[in-house]
Parts: C-alpha cells; sequence; structure tokens
C-alpha cells in the first residue's frame, strides 16, 4: 500500500507509470467496454489519486501534467463526456449508458448548464473515424447534431425534445436523474 512521504526531496514510488497504465485503459475500454477493466481503472484511480498531496502537488515536476490529464480522461470517462459549461466548486456529474441514450446524474445545489459531447474526430480533426490517437481525449456519448433527443425524468411522463446541436451548445438541468434518448 502507497504511503504519503514528508520529504519532498525523497523519490516516490512515481504516479507517472500508473497514468500511463490508466490511459491506455481508459483508451481500450471507449472501444471495448469490459468490466473487468473498468474494475482494473477504479482500483488504480484510487492509488494515484492517493498519491495527491494535501497542498496539490504529487511529486513536485513538470510531469504532475500527466497526472492532470489522466484525471481529466477519468472524470470524462465518469460523466461520459458531459460536462458543465462553466465548472464551479460542488457540481458533480456522472452518466452511464442505458440503452441506446444515457442515464445522467447531476450533483449541484441549484441548476447547472451541461454540454454534451460530439463526434471531434470529425469537426476538429477532419478524421473519418474516431481512430485511437495518444493523448486523445476520447468521445463517449457523442450527440448528433442535426438529430433530435428526449431529456426527461426516469419514470416521468414529459420530456424535453432537443436538437442535438442543443445538447452541444449545452443545457439547463436541474439536480437528479435525467434519461437522455434519440428521438
Amino acid at each position: 500500500m502507497w504511503e504519503p512521504r514528508n520529504d519532498p526531496s525523497m523519490p516516490l514510488g512515481s504516479f507517472d507509470g500508473y497514468a500511463d497504465a490508466i490511459e491506455s485503459a481508459i483508451y481500450l475500454v471507449n472501444r471495448e467496454p469490459v468490466a473487468e477493466a473498468f474494475d482494473w481503472i477504479e482500483s488504480e484511480m484510487d492509488v494515484m489519486l492517493g498519491m495527491q498531496r494535501p497542498d496539490g502537488h504529487i511529486e513536485y515536476w513538470y510531469g504532475e501534467g500527466n497526472f492532470n490529464r489522466t484525471a481529466l480522461l477519468y472524470a470524462l470517462m465518469q460523466s461520459r463526456g458531459v460536462r458543465p459549461a462553466h465548472w464551479r466548486p460542488g457540481i458533480g456529474i456522472g452518466a452511464a449508458p442505458h440503452g441506446d441514450g444515457l442515464a445522467l446524474h447531476v450533483a449541484a445545489s441549484g441548476p447547472v448548464r451541461v454540454r454534451f459531447d460530439y463526434a471531434r474526430h470529425r469537426r476538429e480533426l477532419n478524421l473519418p473515424a474516431n481512430y485511437v490517437r495518444l493523448n486523445e481525449f476520447p468521445e463517449w456519448f457523442v450527440v448528433d447534431e442535426t438529430a433530435l433527443y428526449r431529456i426527461g425524468r426516469p419514470g416521468g411522463p414529459d420530456a424535453d425534445v432537443r436538437l442535438g446541436a442543443e445538447l452541444v451548445r449545452g443545457i439547463e438541468l436541474a439536480p437528479g436523474d435525467w434519461i437522455v434518448e434519440r428521438n
């Protein structure tokens, strides 16, 4: 088990190997969603995140950007690419596949403007497919900007119908559970 060190000048078993291995696993589960791989990512993220010190640093070197990128990749995996338009403390977004759609949970003290992912490989990089790339940010729940989506509460009678482009720009959602499905 990892033990925090008290002397920042002493070398530590590096987070960097954890970050690289976890990133590779995230790229894999994005394309091949294997339950055991998700479990492994969870266990290794617990170890890696446990290496962060109270002051926010890990090992006091420029490579801490790799730690940050891995943490962001992990957060986007957990939210399936749905993210707040403007982050503030106390906001939490989690998501899981729900049929062909998404089960979404928003934790906040009030409504949050959330944005959905789009086919970045096509629009930003002009690639015909979402090829695996080194240091990529995988696309998870990709919204078709020209399609209609139903967004409502689980088991609720009414659902809003929104254009995918609206979801990409961002919509206000109250805290709680939501189901997002292509119309």
